[in-house]
């Protein structure tokens, strides 16, 4: 269970860090409107299990921050969320 919520998080780090990385100015302004309305499309993400509770994920959304500077591909990002997942379930089942 905790691999599916890790590799959920892993996705949604490097889905972040690609949509605003500096190679995507290649793609066009992204401060402009180069991608028109009819060019939008619904993206549906599946819920998935996490083993945290909520007060637990806001913990982990107040201390990474997936817009940080990364120059390892979100590595970094995925190793500190990994370790806070860790740390927060060993201490949730040793009580």
């Amino acid at each position: 269970m905790l691999a599916g919520f890790v590799y959920f998080i892993l996705i949604v780090v490097i889905t972040t860090l690609l949509l605003y990385s500096e190679e995507a100015e290649e793609f066009g302004d992204c401060n402009g409107s180069a991608v028109l309305e009819e060019d939008i499309t619904t993206v549906e993400v599946p819920s998935a299990f996490s083993p945290l509770q909520p007060h637990e994920v806001d913990v982990v959304r107040s201390f990474i921050d997936p817009m940080s500077e990364c120059e390892d591909f979100g590595v970094c990002l995925y190793a500190a969320t990994k370790q806070f997942v860790q740390e927060v379930l060993s201490l949730n089942n040793s009580s």
